[in-house]
């Protein structure tokens, strides 16, 4: 299992413990990949170079292509999860705004 960081790691670390599965340093063929959103698809991509590796996140906010969702929700929806700290997600979300109004 391999997990990208920063929240798909702690999701893989989780998932790994549970389902007994190790955790990957890299992807390889065949792996399981698991991130917490999907904002535009451009990290999961990465995912497209490894041959037969299963794709899943928690939630994505563009609809799935060739990768699964547990959940969707809209793309403006800032998401906070359980291994996150309010008030610094808060300052993540500020610094993602930015940086989205500066990209456009």
């Amino acid at each position: 299992m391999y997990g990208f960081p920063r929240g798909g790691l702690c999701l893989a670390v989780a998932l790994s413990h549970s389902m007994n599965i190790p955790l990957l340093e890299g992807m390889r063929p065949g792996c399981l990949v698991v991130d917490d959103v999907c904002e535009t698809g451009k990290t999961l991509n990465e995912v497209l170079k490894v041959p037969k590796a299963s794709t899943y996140v928690w939630y994505s906010k563009v609809k799935p292509q060739w990768w699964n969702a547990i959940e969707t929700s809209q793309p403006n929806e800032w998401l906070v999860f359980p291994w996150e700290n309010k008030d610094r997600a808060e300052e993540d979300m500020k610094t993602y705004q930015i940086s989205r109004s500066q990209s456009q």
